[in-house]
């Protein structure tokens, strides 16, 4: 016992030191094929997280935790092939078909081209208006803005017109006070969906009407719209078949029950799952990956851990050709790899 509350005060009064120690092998991206059997080292960096490859492939978003300084967190581009690194002032996201990236500047929205590091402003927050978060369509036709009314103390939902620039207020609405993702675009890019602080709302943009659904988290569809992931409580997740309506449709349906994410690739059904299984013992708890092409899922073989290192896998993203997938294994920081 006297262990354990030395080990805890010690991890809270020496954090920065402790958690500098658990990441001495740094962080690796990787890439899988998607059979399973071929693993390929993609570069190798020192305590970097979060990295998501752009979407043809050329570039890494990273974020990097900076444990004794004044700005916690650091954020940088980095190009696979000549290796160079670009920093960046602010959290940033990739366009989702462009090798662009955009982030939230001075109360805009600016856009950067990575190749000649040319910012453009996209849009400019009104006076009395802030700019919350915004999210791009998978088709890069639309973008919508959640801006906060300090008036009426109101979010506000703005529709972009990615290549006119021209926006316009569709909605008006309590903010959420959940955390974590507040906006996801259909596929196709004809709807968006985004939450309230009493409900779940939709933008149909053909016809430009609204609707208010009593879901619960934001629908998380494939690509072509044939599959919707359910999720019905904690370790309770299923795959629906939107036009048959059967469930489980993906393996034997006793993984699908333990998914904790989908990453649909950008076309197809095809998908990587983060499964957590929980057993008797909380310490055992496992995190696995597996694959799935709407057949045959299977496990991904060499990323299965424990919960004492739980964290260190990231899904980071997929091959222009759908034919591997990257990932990053980032050193842990749980505080059970420091009870040895």
């Amino acid at each position: 016992m006297k262990r354990y509350i030395s080990l805890l005060l010690m991890l809270l009064l020496l954090g920065n030191v402790a958690t500098a120690q658990g990441n001495e092998q740094g962080t690796e991206i990787f890439k899988v094929s998607i059979d399973g059997k071929k693993k390929e080292t993609v570069a190798k960096f020192s305590e970097m997280y979060h990295p998501h490859i752009s979407p043809k492939g050329n570039y890494f978003y990273m974020e990097k935790m900076q444990h004794q300084s004044e700005v916690p967190v650091s954020y940088s581009l980095y190009h696979l092939k000549t290796k160079k690194w670009m920093s960046l002032a602010q959290e940033a996201s990739w366009y989702p078909l462009s090798e662009v990236i955009a982030y939230i500047k001075q109360n805009q929205i600016v856009s950067l081209l990575p190749e000649t590091e040319k910012e453009i402003t996209i849009y400019s927050a009104p006076e009395g208006k802030v700019v919350d978060s915004f999210l791009i369509a998978p088709n890069e036709k639309y973008m919508t803005i959640l801006q906060l009314n300090k008036k009426t103390n109101n979010h506000e939902l703005v529709l972009l017109d990615m290549k006119t620039l021209k926006h316009r207020v569709n909605d008006q609405f309590k903010p959420s006070a959940t955390e974590g993702e507040k906006m996801r675009w259909l596929p196709n890019g004809n709807k968006v969906f985004y939450k309230t602080s009493t409900s779940m709302k939709e933008l149909d943009l053909p016809s430009g009407l609204k609707y208010v659904h009593k879901l619960k988290e934001l629908p998380d569809y494939s690509a072509d719209l044939h599959f919707r992931l359910e999720q019905e409580g904690p370790f309770n997740s299923s795959i629906l078949n939107v036009k048959t309506g059967k469930k489980n449709q993906f393996g034997s349906g006793t993984s699908e029950r333990f998914l904790e994410q989908l990453y649909w690739a950008p076309t197809g059904h095809t998908f990587v799952g983060s499964i957590q299984g929980p057993t008797s013992n909380a310490q055992d708890a496992y995190q696995s990956f597996v694959y799935s092409d709407g057949k045959n899922t299977m496990e991904l073989p060499g990323l299965f851990r424990f919960l004492k290192t739980i964290d260190n896998i990231r899904f980071s993203g997929w091959s222009t050709d759908q034919k591997w997938v990257y990932f990053a294994d980032l050193e842990s920081i749980h505080f059970f790899r420091y009870m040895n």
